[in-house]
């Protein structure tokens, strides 16, 4: 089925997903760069691993829509994760917003002049995205080590689960999407898909 992403007058100019390693942002993205390609549009991903990431990855954003009109952002990665990470230090509501002030600026203003979608993908348990990894090693052919550390996903897992909105900025309106073992690729990309036309957006073939 091909699709493309439209919003009234707008075209969708950015995508972000988060959740955990494993839960399968990147295979998502992936599919999605590659249907939108198809449909003509300039795709470029950022892969969000840390702070620093995050504030290149928003400049990113801003630089590419600004020089091209036909680009689409996909960013494997969001401030979410960064937000339940300070929160689960006992890091407070307001000083959170202070922390990440500059980047919040940014984003609620791309938010407010371009087409935004947020989606975070919650797994049902940490098990779910180690099997996940093992599998994609094995197509990749390279042995699997187990290198996740459980404490810190299991509390990004059960934060996404619970996720606030008005953490770090209701206006950012983030989709929690959980992704059972029993759901398919195609399901969960068609939940993503949802997820787009449910912010206003419509797909049209």
């Amino acid at each position: 089925m091909w699709y493309i992403v439209y919003m009234r007058d707008r075209q969708l100019k950015i995508l972000n997903i988060d959740g955990v390693r494993g839960v399968g942002k990147s295979t998502q993205l992936n599919i999605l760069a590659n249907l939108l390609k198809r449909h003509g549009r300039d795709v470029k991903i950022n892969q969000i691993m840390d702070r620093e990431g995050l504030t290149e990855a928003i400049k990113n954003t801003i630089e590419s829509i600004q020089e091209n009109d036909n680009a689409i952002i996909l960013n494997d990665g969001s401030i979410a994760s960064f937000a339940i990470q300070e929160l689960s230090k006992g890091t407070s509501n307001l000083s959170v917003e202070s922390i990440y002030g500059d980047d919040l600026f940014d984003l609620q203003t791309l938010n407010h002049s371009v087409g935004m979608v947020n989606v975070i993908l919650v797994p049902e348990s940490l098990e779910y995205c180690k099997e996940n990894i093992k599998r994609q090693r094995r197509l990749q052919g390279i042995e699997f080590i187990d290198n996740i550390d459980p404490v810190m996903q299991s509390t990004l897992i059960d934060g996404f689960d619970n996720f606030n909105n008005n953490v770090i900025s209701r206006e950012l309106a983030f989709k929690v999407l959980p992704v059972d073992s029993d759901d398919s690729i195609l399901k969960i990309h068609y939940n993503i898909l949802d997820a787009i036309e449910s912010k206003g957006f419509y797909l049209g073939h």
